[in-house]
């Protein structure tokens, strides 16, 4: 082998390579952190999304319970004829009407009085049901709101109570919880009095919403 030629390569090899490092430009070393020369900063901005909400709209606001009681001075009274058709009981049904402007509550238990034809007021207490009465204790009446309670009472006479004793109610005395006013309710329209009342108690139960009577 020659020997000039051996060494005239490695030479052009050695220049070729400078050259290609020379095109190259100056290689940048890392960031020395003893220098103080940091990284560039990436920022990147999170956003929390809140998770749809899935469904109808939530629970139901109670009543208002700043709303005034209903009162004497603005509801009516009304008996509905009711169910006399076992002869021993006699079931019925009173409602009172807002008959104000304004939206009036009603709740709880009346105290009921029954007056006989002689202006005396049948003393044989109350007692109070909750079973098969109105579902509510509780009833917002707006102008023209009914609300009901539930009335009932022996109509026939038994060992202490004799026939002679009974009588037929000509009204009923009724007070809503909240008020100390008196309303009076005639027999219902299409009885000249209501079936006779022997003996008590008289079962009655909480107001609940109510139809007109």
């Amino acid at each position: 082998m020659n020997v000039n030629t051996r060494v005239a390569g490695i030479t052009l090899v050695t220049a070729g390579a400078a050259a290609l490092l020379a095109g190259c430009g100056p290689l940048s070393a890392p960031a020395d952190p003893a220098s103080g020369d940091t990284a560039p900063t990436v920022t990147r901005t999170v956003v929390d999304t809140p998770p749809e909400t899935v469904g109808g709209p939530g629970p139901a606001q109670p009543p208002d319970d700043d709303l005034v009681p209903c009162t004497a001075d603005v509801v009516e009274p009304e008996l509905q004829a009711g169910d006399h058709s076992q002869p021993e009981v006699w079931n019925t049904t009173l409602v009172v009407t807002n008959v104000g402007t304004q939206d009036c509550r009603v709740e709880g238990v009346s105290d009921l009085a029954f007056v006989g034809q002689g202006g005396d007021t049948f003393n044989v207490g109350q007692s109070t049901i909750r079973e098969g009465g109105p579902a509510d204790d509780l009833v917002v009446l707006g102008p023209g709101g009914h609300a009901e309670m539930y009335i009932s009472y022996d109509s026939a006479p038994d060992g202490d109570f004799p026939e002679d004793e009974c009588s037929p109610p000509v009204s009923a005395v009724v007070t809503l919880p909240h008020d100390d006013q008196q309303l009076e309710v005639a027999a219902p329209g299409s009885l000249e009095a209501m079936p006779p009342l022997c003996h008590g108690p008289v079962q009655v139960t909480p107001w609940g919403p109510g139809d007109p009577a």
